[in-house]
């Protein structure tokens, strides 16, 4: 009787464990940098930029975007379907830098679109 008793409180420590986990990971906010700050970290970061789309490119599902500021440049993956955005947009970008053909780029998670002083969310991947 006592197993079932430990049993039942492990699982109900795991599942809220589970759910707190899931509301906090929503509220973390990576911090933005310059483009020139993020293609100095390591590959494998999680990185936020805001830039200026200056051309796309899109391939079989996949998206290229390139971005600058006044810093620099960088190029932006999406592997998912998402808003269509134009050049000359400002957007902020939230992602895993990663490294291809020897050069520093960005596998989007979220891009938001800058309106003024308001931002609007454009893309988020659907967990699994």
């Amino acid at each position: 009787m006592e197993e079932k008793g430990l049993f039942a409180l492990a699982l109900a420590c795991s599942l809220a464990g589970i759910i707190v986990l899931f509301f906090v990971s929503e509220k973390i906010e990576v911090k933005e940098e310059s483009i020139s700050s993020v293609l100095e970290k390591d590959v494998g970061s999680y990185v936020g930029v805001r830039g200026v789309v200056i051309s796309q490119k899109e391939s079989k599902g996949v998206a290229l975007l390139k971005i600058n500021d006044s810093t620099g440049v960088i190029d932006i993956v999406v592997f998912q379907n998402y808003q269509k955005i134009r050049n000359g947009e400002e957007i902020t970008v939230t992602g895993k830098l990663e490294e291809f053909k020897s050069k520093k780029e960005i596998k989007a998670e979220t891009i938001r679109l800058a309106l003024k002083k308001s931002v609007r969310f454009i893309f988020k991947p659907i967990k699994k």
